[in-house]
């Protein structure tokens, strides 16, 4: 289901969503990866200000980080009991085990 074919219903579809929620019967599917610009900038506004601080500021050290891989090291039990002690919500945890599991597409 697209967007706008979501947005079409979006009332009832966000009902729908909130009511399978709680009864525990929602389950996620793959997702596709996203990346999400900050309002107003760009991934071309971040390179043009990276190139910026690094030739205006005397620097010793770059470090390159892929974080894509990220959530694929943490260790998802601890993560839970973390999140389970902070908010103490089972039907929540049992929800963020479902997205663990769910995957996500990638564009290649």
């Amino acid at each position: 289901m697209t967007k706008k074919m979501y947005g079409e219903n979006l009332e009832g579809n966000l009902t729908d969503l909130v009511g399978r929620m709680r009864r525990m019967a929602y389950r996620p599917g793959a997702s596709r990866e996203v990346l999400i610009p900050k309002p107003g900038r760009s991934a071309h506004d971040a390179v043009r200000d990276l190139h910026r601080h690094l030739y205006s500021h005397r620097v010793s050290t770059v470090i390159d980080v892929d974080l894509s891989r990220y959530f694929d090291s943490i260790d998802q039990q601890l993560l839970l009991e973390m999140i389970d002690k902070k908010v103490g919500d089972r039907r929540f945890l049992r929800y963020l085990c479902r997205q663990f599991k769910a995957g996500v597409l990638r564009d290649i």
